[in-house]
């Protein structure tokens, strides 16, 4: 299946390895990390509430995504919850919630079929699709661009090994680009892509209305 692309916004994905990261004091973040998710199975540790309020202090946004096969609530009243509950039990504030959908795909794809439910939050996906989330899902303005430069409609598409179908190659290269206009060219899909046009969608950038 595809979709057509409108006029794209070159993104490159970033990746936050937690061997090595530490904030030693630094006053001033990437511009990069503006948005950072933290993946932790301990989310009241000392570490993981120092992390975060760090962060805060810094400017960084907060990013939610549920860890079972469900939708996220609605970004505006969850916010108002997460605001309250960190403060009053943690004293800690931050600027913005931002939710997002898992995808079914790799590590979180294989827990769902190896607890046999993989096909009911696929159910789910689809049954909650909302046609009007169409206009704004990332991989209509933005591409992703592996290590190697080669890219793709999404970060979702590049995990899966998906190319961009910008021209005849069997896959695209950023250099590729220099010398074409893509606008109109088509976005590869898949199942997966329920995860984004789900309920009040979802993208890189929160939800999506």
């Amino acid at each position: 299946m595809l979709l057509s692309r409108l006029i794209p916004t070159l993104t490159l994905t970033l990746l936050l390895a937690s061997c090595g990261f530490q904030l030693r004091s630094a006053t001033v973040l990437p511009t990069e990390m503006e948005r950072t998710y933290i993946a932790t199975d301990s989310r009241h540790s000392l570490f993981y509430r120092t992390l975060r309020a760090r962060f805060r202090d810094n400017g960084v946004n907060l990013v939610d995504n549920p860890d079972d096969p469900i939708l996220p609530l609605k970004q505006a009243a969850l916010q108002e919850d997460y605001k309250r509950e960190l403060f009053d039990n943690h004293g800690i504030v931050f600027n913005e919630l931002y939710t997002l959908a898992n995808m079914p795909i790799n590590r979180f794809g294989a827990r769902l079929l190896a607890k046999n439910e993989y096909y009911d939050y696929m159910a789910l996906l689809r049954n909650s699709f909302s046609a009007e989330n169409l206009d704004t899902v990332m991989c209509r303005n933005l591409i992703s661009v592996d290590y190697q430069g080669y890219v793709y409609d999404c970060d979702f598409n590049q995990m899966l090994a998906m190319p961009a179908l910008l021209n005849d190659k069997p896959r695209s290269h950023l250099a590729d680009l220099m010398s074409s206009n893509i606008e109109g060219s088509l976005v590869a899909i898949g199942e997966h892509c329920y995860g984004c046009t789900a309920g009040q969608g979802s993208s890189c950038g929160s939800a999506l209305n």
